[in-house]
């Protein structure tokens, strides 16, 4: 290795040292300071063939290679249309690396026909050319200067009818409404219609986040995103392509405590659960498969059947870290339902007749009690959903009538 002044002489000025190439002809060889603008570097090959070793015997042969300069091209690339027209001109546009590469750069492009060649150009090249025929053609451009050399190719689909991007419509935004500081949640954004060129250009604005940009050959994209503080987080979610955009935003509150008509329960994790003075739920360990939010609301969305009385209705809604929805326990779990005499007493009910109604799908289905001690009844259910304790009415609900005294 041998150090050039870049006087366009090919002679070596100091020996900086030897290196050996290994079995698949690589060598390294570490420069003893970096190189200044007037400095290059060229190396000295000994090839010894037919049989000859050492000693620069008959058969040896030496060379000395072209100048590698701290301003030689290191790399190339071409921009330019994917998809062009038959017999209508497109450019194409090639781009060296580093942007201070040693000019001039002499770039040969090799298309269909005769090669072009363009010297004494700069950092980049520009050509036209037209095609004239269909088909996928590689178009090839060569960049060297006095310091490097580089290659690149770049494929063009020829056709007689360019086709139409379609923008995104819609981006549909799903995840978590609500919750706990420190706690991970993942949001999933997914464009349509199913017929929206790709590439995307996904980028997540994201309250009290940095900023999140996905391109990529894919119609949806997930981030999961963990706030420090508590309040309501924005999320915007915007997809591009070269034809439009669609936006969609959603909202998450983040608290520092658990609601108390909520329960985080964790894969292969038990919980105790008692949102109301009436109601407590336990789910035994691997009740959910996922970790999964359950929020306890009062009332049923359906009207009770007309044959029943009802004791108390309330919804279970159980969701997922990605916000979907779960229906079903993986094992039953226990529910153990209160009352007093006085609510029987008030619609007619026997202790005997208590039931629980689960809504499944359009209908209610009736769950008998697992158990009963005085002033509860306990159910094993695996529904998630809207429930109801129910009785059938056995006596007519007690009616206090006042009637005026009169005294005389």
């Amino acid at each position: 290795m041998f150090l050039d002044d870049r006087d366009e002489t090919a002679e070596t000025r100091e020996s900086l040292g030897i290196t050996f190439a290994d079995a698949a002809s690589n060598w390294t060889f570490e420069l003893p300071a970096e190189l200044t603008a007037d400095q290059g570097i060229r190396t000295t090959s000994t090839a010894q063939n037919y049989g000859v070793i050492e000693n620069y015997e008959a058969g040896t042969s030496t060379g000395i290679s072209r100048l590698y300069t701290p301003g030689g091209v290191r790399s190339v690339a071409i921009s330019g249309a994917t998809q062009v027209l038959i017999n209508e001109p497109a450019s194409f546009e090639a781009t060296v690396t580093p942007p201070g590469a040693d000019l001039p750069v002499t770039y040969e492009w090799e298309v269909p026909g005769p090669n072009i060649i363009n010297e004494d150009s700069g950092v980049t090249d520009t050509i036209s050319y037209t095609f004239d025929s269909l088909g996928t053609v590689a178009i090839l451009v060569d960049a060297s200067n006095i310091g490097g050399s580089a290659t690149a190719t770049f494929t063009v689909e020829v056709v007689s009818e360019l086709s139409v991007d379609v923008a995104p419509e819609t981006v549909a935004l799903s995840g978590p409404s609500t919750g706990m500081v420190g706690t991970a949640y993942s949001f999933d954004a997914t464009v349509s219609p199913a017929t929206t060129t790709l590439p995307l250009t996904v980028t997540w604005a994201v309250s009290d986040q940095d900023g999140v940009t996905v391109t990529g050959n894919s119609l949806s994209d997930s981030q999961t995103f963990t706030w420090d503080t508590v309040g309501t987080k924005t999320l915007t979610v915007t997809a591009s392509n070269a034809a439009g955009a669609a936006t969609a935003t959603a909202t998450i509150v983040i608290s520092d405590e658990q609601p108390t008509n909520q329960v985080v329960v964790g894969p292969g994790e038990s919980a105790i659960f008692a949102p109301d003075a009436a109601v407590n739920i336990s789910f035994p360990a691997g009740s959910f498969a996922v970790t999964t939010t359950v929020e306890y609301v009062t009332g049923t969305q359906q009207a009770l059947p007309t044959n029943v009385a009802g004791v108390q209705r309330f919804t279970l809604a159980a969701t997922d870290d990605d916000g979907q929805t779960i229906t079903r326990t993986t094992t039953t779990y226990n529910m153990t339902l209160t009352y007093t005499d006085a609510q029987l007493e008030e619609l007619g009910l026997e202790v005997s007749s208590l039931r629980l109604l689960f809504r499944d799908g359009s209908e209610w289905v009736e769950i008998t009690p697992a158990s009963a001690t005085s002033g509860s009844v306990v159910f094993d259910v695996d529904g998630i959903g809207q429930f109801a304790l129910v009785g059938t009415p056995t006596q007519t609900p007690a009616n206090n009538i006042y009637l005026p005294l009169i005294r005389r």
